[in-house]
């Protein structure tokens, strides 16, 4: 019997990105640069090339919350893709999120702080523009 063929969840959504993986995350540094509520880290998966995957970490603090956005850009047939692989909210009172629509906050997480409000905000500000993907 096979319990796991892929034991990777699969991302909350996926995004296409025109431009190449090096401008993605000179993007959403720049965006942290910029905006003193956010902070963004970026770590490559493999350093051997500049097709490697990179893991992102951006939190952004919005009153008393404290959003954050776990993403990997990486290379999907010659184009860039991003994928939102978590998303959480946590302030002194409670901690919603997941990486999961079904875990509890995640759905709403996701459309009311990541497509409603940073997408958009990063579209602004840096010019990024992401859009959804089947794959």
């Amino acid at each position: 019997m096979i319990a796991c063929i892929s034991c990777t969840t699969p991302d909350i959504e996926t995004y296409k990105y025109a431009g190449t993986m090096d401008q993605l995350e000179n993007g959403f540094k720049q965006y942290a640069r910029v905006n003193a509520n956010s902070s963004c880290k970026v770590s490559w998966r493999d350093n051997s090339d500049n097709f490697s995957a990179r893991d992102v970490n951006m939190s952004i603090i919005h009153k008393l919350d404290t959003i954050r956005y776990q993403m990997v850009i990486y290379d999907f047939n010659k184009s860039t893709r991003l994928g939102l692989s978590c998303i959480y909210k946590q302030n002194d009172s409670q901690s919603i999120g997941g990486c999961n629509l079904k875990d509890h906050g995640v759905e709403s997480l996701f459309k009311n702080n990541f497509q409603d409000q940073f997408l958009i905000d990063l579209q602004k500000k840096e010019n990024i523009v992401l859009k959804t993907t089947l794959f």
